[in-house]
């Protein structure tokens, strides 16, 4: 996030316009609340502070280069081109150091100002051939339910955009404090696999990875070769691992070392264990393959995020900055990330 200046709350800037997507101008409303998304629940830190900006009102937009995250929903007609005075002012944002969020075919928005090409992204798989053929430079991954890349985020249809919400809550404010969000909103803090299984034409054979994934979340403390998963599901090793980078997006062994680190931070998060039982607890085995791992997938030592997450007692804090001041950075962006 940007820096602190004087522990006041992150702003967040929606730019609307008057066909943006209700949907997704909404999960922003509810996630990104000033007042907080889940009643009874104070956020760690000082939070967010939300702020509607017209796209279509020129003094509205020249405040955008206060906000630390702008946000761009999709809109009915996507590929309409953009005032230049939006992509302008988009573009000067980023330039300033924001983080820039497109949801869904928001994202076509931020390709249009540029800030997509040479980048990684995303958007609705039902627009997914037009942005190919429009924006050639940017690299799309068309199968993702959200996609990292540097200080630009962008998520694909419709409630993807509440899978980056949570993503980029985790990340300010802690994997804890996104998980009980996602319990108020009844929202799965991970969804497994991409957009692609939702395509139409995409028919797949049934399988039982859903209920795989459950019961290999309740071991992930134990050894989890592919031999004995293949048992669980009474299928070869061949076959499963065949269904799960289908139904799942990634290898079995990316999924367990993420679903490990999911867990290893509710953890150091919320309890005074040390980091040998933590990883005990998490799979991992030592304290040594923790540290190692955890950096490598979260870019930070443990340490530094048990520190930059939780209080002395043991509960939540947070990892927000305010308003974005000259020279803000972002925290913890290590090259592209999609899911």
């Amino acid at each position: 996030m940007g820096d602190s200046i004087d522990g006041a709350p992150h702003l967040v800037a929606l730019v609307t316009e008057p066909d943006s997507d209700p949907l997704e101008t909404a999960v922003v409303s509810q996630v990104f609340a000033t007042a907080g998304p889940v009643p009874g629940l104070t956020p760690p830190g000082p939070g967010y502070r939300l702020r509607s900006v017209d796209a279509t009102d020129e003094g509205a937009l020249r405040t955008l280069g206060s906000a630390g995250t702008v946000v761009v929903p999709g809109s009915a007609e996507p590929f309409r081109p953009r005032p230049s005075a939006l992509l302008e002012a988009l573009r000067s944002a980023a330039a300033s150091g924001a983080r820039v969020v497109g949801l869904c075919a928001g994202a076509v928005i931020l390709a249009q100002a540029g800030l997509l090409d040479g980048r990684t992204a995303t958007t609705h798989w039902v627009h997914a051939e037009e942005f190919s053929v429009r924006f050639p430079a940017v690299r799309l991954r068309a199968g993702r339910l959200f996609v990292a890349d540097g200080a630009f985020f962008t998520s694909g249809g419709g409630l993807a955009a509440v899978d980056l919400a949570l993503h980029l809550t985790a990340r300010d404010l802690g994997r804890a404090y996104a998980n009980d969000v996602a319990r108020y909103l009844v929202a799965a803090p991970h969804r497994a696999g991409g957009q692609a299984q939702f395509v139409k034409d995409a028919l797949r054979a049934p399988t039982a990875t859903p209920r795989l994934l459950e019961w290999m979340r309740e071991h992930l403390d134990e050894p989890l070769p592919l031999e004995r998963l293949a048992r669980v599901e009474h299928v070869s090793e061949r076959t499963l691992v065949r269904w799960f980078r289908r139904e799942v997006g990634t290898s079995v062994a990316a999924w367990v070392t993420h679903e490990r680190i999911e867990r290893a931070k509710v953890l150091l998060e919320t309890t005074r264990l040390p980091l040998a039982q933590i990883a005990a607890a998490t799979g991992f085995g030592t304290a040594e393959t923790l540290r190692r791992n955890f950096r490598a997938h979260v870019g930070v030592p443990a340490s530094a995020y048990r520190t930059t997450f939780a209080h002395r007692d043991g509960t939540v804090s947070g990892g927000l900055g305010g308003d974005r001041g000259a020279g803000g950075r972002m925290r913890g962006v290590s090259g592209p990330l999609s899911i």
